[in-house]
């Protein structure tokens, strides 16, 4: 097997695990921090919220590579957002039980997020300086993908299980059509 069809796969098999956490909870009233809660659906979560932010981290730092992104410190930067994004699904959400590991939970996940969307923002003002019609079709869905994401988050006054798939469904989709060269100019 090819790498080309191995990152295929993953990139597929990430989807699809994305869209079947729907399959335990209602996506538009709870989000997937109540799947910590139960024991067989807690190894998904954690297994969900690693393979994510894995994946973020891959593609955008090859991205990095790619174009030659110059600043070493945001790099470091990527790889404390990842992380953060990857611990927090090890942090129970139980506001009864756990308040504060449940708040940590929260702002883990929230610093993580965040701080990958700024950076990813950044990382697209610096390819606008070395491919303008890469920059400006990539630019164009990720300003979609947060304004979707916002959206969603003032439509149910809080982080559903929807804004959590999507954001993950949209930005992976990005990441891989960015690492494919869908966007090159020709």
């Amino acid at each position: 097997m090819s790498f080309i069809s191995t990152k295929k796969l993953l990139f597929l098999a990430l989807i699809i695990g994305n869209l079947s956490t729907l399959i335990w909870i209602s996506p538009l009233q709870e989000n997937l921090s109540l799947l910590a809660n139960g024991t067989p659906t807690q190894l998904f979560l954690i297994v969900w919220g690693t393979s994510a932010a894995m994946f973020f981290y891959c593609y955008t730092h090859q991205l990095m590579k790619q174009f030659h992104y110059p600043y070493r410190f945001l790099r470091y930067c990527l790889l404390l957002s990842c992380l953060s994004m990857a611990l927090s699904v090890f942090l129970p959400y139980d506001a009864a039980d756990f308040p504060i590991l449940s708040k940590w939970h929260v702002r883990l996940a929230m610093l993580g997020v965040a701080s990958y969307l700024l950076l990813f923002f950044h990382l697209l003002t610096d390819i606008m300086k070395k491919d303008y019609t890469f920059y400006i079709k990539s630019m164009s869905y990720y300003t979609t993908l947060v304004i979707l994401e916002a959206l969603f988050f003032l439509l149910y006054g809080s982080v559903t299980a929807l804004l959590e798939v999507s954001f993950i469904t949209i930005m992976a989709t990005l990441l891989y059509a960015m690492s494919e060269n869908f966007f090159m100019s020709s």
